[in-house]
């Protein structure tokens, strides 16, 4: 019998500053669009102010 236990995982990745897309910058990956295919939910915050909304709006994903 084969027995699978599903754990939610979240990732949080650093990137590159937003105003230096396209510049060649250290990380500069499409990180959102990669994951996109794996993933529930994917975003990417537009300031570090914006990280707990997103980190509920995960866990709301991930308990649905």
């Amino acid at each position: 019998m084969l027995v699978c236990f599903v754990r939610p995982m979240i990732v949080v990745a650093g990137a590159s500053d937003a105003n230096q897309e396209g510049m060649g910058a250290f990380q500069e990956w499409p990180q959102v669009e990669s994951c996109r295919l794996y993933t529930k939910f994917t975003a990417r915050p537009d300031s570090p102010e914006r990280i707990p909304f997103y980190v509920e709006k995960v866990f709301y994903q991930i308990s649905q």
